[in-house]
């Protein structure tokens, strides 16, 4: 087990993966990340992208974004064998989750280490954020944090359950066992990885298999999501809990644009869920005040 103290000269690597062309939700997470810490000093962003989109962003980056550190990947190939092994079925929802910007922050590390300045073979851990969060606290305090010697650290969100997104009588019927359906699930949208971990483990290499069960099997494996249901069965309860570690306020953030969402938040300190004309809305865990981050899901994100 390594345990990292924290340091000021250690570099934070930060990573946003993304094939957006409206840079606007980027820009703000990076802006809010920065603003949020005491010790931005560290921080060196990495933002994912395609070719074409990755001049552009240069460009953005320079005007809206003075004085950050910041470094642009783009690897075609790599991300061409990405989307090879996507295949989009009715039940995983949106269309978007097919990008293979969906599955890059599991590759972090290669597209990192392809053309980084920074980021070295040697370079223990990064931490991952989806583009459309706000950053509310201080990750240089997270990326230092006591991981318990597990792959990485996410948000554990038990409102469901990995049977709502598996189907546990095709992946009992191929074969695989324990697997709990009861276990919470838990929310991709910011990862701490210990980058040596993921690849002593072959994580990488565990949701692509999982990808290739899913394209192979007849009948849906999962539903609803892309990039999540893998992971999760890679993962399965391999991570440590940040709400456990932190000891943060949790609330949800409604996929609405609401004036009342930052009320909303200040009012609640539990996770809750918002049922309207029979469907539930998507929600989101917003960690604020003493913790991390303010994340709307979903087709209705800003």
């Amino acid at each position: 087990m390594r345990t990292l103290g924290p340091s000021p000269i250690r570099t934070v690597h930060l990573c946003i993966c993304s094939d957006d062309p409206d840079f606007r939700p980027a820009v703000v997470a990076i802006r809010s990340a920065v603003a949020s810490s005491e010790q931005s000093h560290r921080f060196v962003f990495h933002f994912v992208t395609t070719p074409e989109l990755s001049t552009r962003f240069l460009a953005v980056a320079k005007l809206q974004l003075p004085g950050i550190r910041l470094e642009v990947h783009a690897d075609e190939e790599l991300q061409e064998a990405i989307q090879s092994r996507i295949l989009f079925r009715k039940g995983a929802g949106r269309r978007v989750l097919a990008s293979p910007f969906n599955f890059a922050p599991f590759y972090l590390p290669s597209f990192l280490l392809a053309s980084s300045q920074t980021f070295h073979a040697r370079t223990e851990r990064l931490i991952y954020f989806d583009a459309d969060i706000v950053i509310l606290g201080d990750l240089a305090q997270l990326f230092d944090m006591n991981m318990h010697g597990k792959v990485c650290a996410a948000v554990p969100y038990c409102h469901q359950q990995l049977k709502t997104y598996i189907n546990f009588e095709v992946l009992h019927s191929l074969g695989y066992e324990g697997i709990d359906p009861d276990s919470c699930i838990a929310n991709r949208g910011l990862l701490l990885v210990d980058v040596v971990a993921w690849k002593s483990m072959k994580i990488t290499e565990s949701i692509e298999n999982w990808l290739d069960v899913y394209r192979s099997s007849e009948i849906d494996l999962w539903v609803g999501g892309m990039s999540q249901p893998p992971w999760l069965l890679a993962m399965n309860g391999n991570y440590t809990r940040l709400s456990d570690a932190l000891r943060p306020q949790i609330c949800a953030v409604l996929c609405l644009a609401s004036d009342d969402i930052a009320s909303l938040c200040d009012m609640w300190s539990a996770d809750f869920v918002i049922v309207s004309y029979g469907l539930e809305i998507r929600i989101a865990h917003a960690i604020v005040a003493t913790s991390n981050k303010t994340h709307p899901h979903g087709a209705l994100a800003p």
